[in-house]
């Protein structure tokens, strides 16, 4: 039995049990790697849809994920379709973190599911960046921020621009607004999903504030920096939290173990529930 196989048919008993913990409601594991360079994408929807449509959701869908985020478009899309098939809404379980992408899908959940030591973060997009045969995934407002210190700079000096031009060289204007407006596509996501689920009632402008920390990468210092339960819970967010005594954490850190092990060993993605998996091999 191949290593791949192996982790799934580990994992099967323990999606079993958190059905069962969740009230039978259908318990869907979307994971992305943390060591590869991958994001969440368009295509990650149809997996989504894909797996989905075997499940039994009478009583509710509960997404377990894990993630460094992605496209702002594909997190939309990706609630979308959760709702779509749920009507009565989707729960979000955040064993380890959920960052970027990943933290705009757990926003157009009903509840999230999170420990003390569960992570989300700032809402900025994440953009794969190819430099010869080597890719690197890169939080858009550090490029944004790179090339804006460079003409700033620039503008500045009353010497030799040449350094400056050279540096400046390796940036396309137009990539740098195409940044900037999925810096601003992000945001207005965010206030939408929050603002149809978790938030309705308040307005955006009560949104915004609320979530003021997950909206700019820069009150957080570091992209990599954690949100935790708490900051969750102080922007209006919908949190129970998880005992790490209780056997709901002690069979969810079990499967989080497997399942991220196989994002770091063999695959580069994890779509899975009990009758169905579509995985993403490296």
């Amino acid at each position: 039995m191949d290593e791949t196989n192996q982790s799934s048919n580990l994992r099967k008993p323990l999606l079993r049990q958190l059905e069962k913990h969740f009230g039978g409601k259908c318990v869907l594991l979307f994971y992305t790697s943390f060591v590869y360079p991958v994001i969440i994408d368009d295509h990650d929807a149809d997996l989504i849809e894909s797996v989905i449509q075997s499940c039994d959701l009478s009583k509710g869908l509960v997404l377990v994920l894990n993630s460094p985020g992605g496209s702002g478009l594909a997190a939309e899309r990706i609630v979308n379709v959760l709702r779509s098939y749920s009507p009565t809404g989707f729960e979000v379980v955040i064993p380890r973190a959920a960052k970027s992408a990943a933290t705009m899908i757990a926003m157009g959940a009903t509840q999230l599911h999170m420990s003390k030591t569960s992570e989300l973060g700032p809402v900025d997009p994440q953009i794969i960046q190819r430099q010869g045969e080597k890719s690197e995934v890169l939080p858009a407002y550090v490029i944004i921020d790179a090339y804006s210190e460079l003409m700033d700079e620039a503008a500045k000096t009353k010497g030799n621009l040449h350094p400056y031009l050279q540096q400046l060289q390796k940036y396309d204007p137009a990539f740098i607004k195409d940044l900037e407006r999925e810096m601003d596509l992000s945001e207005k996501i965010s206030l939408n999903v929050l603002g149809t689920g978790m938030l309705s009632g308040k307005t955006e402008a009560e949104i915004t504030t609320a979530i003021a920390k997950f909206l700019d990468p820069h009150e957080t210092v570091s992209h990599g920096r954690a949100l935790l339960a708490d900051d969750a819970m102080t922007a209006g967010l919908n949190v129970k939290m998880i005992d790490f005594a209780s056997a709901l954490w002690r069979d969810l850190w079990s499967l989080h173990v497997r399942a991220d092990h196989n994002t770091k060993t063999t695959s580069l993605k994890i779509v899975e529930t009990i009758k169905h998996q579509f995985l993403v091999p490296i």
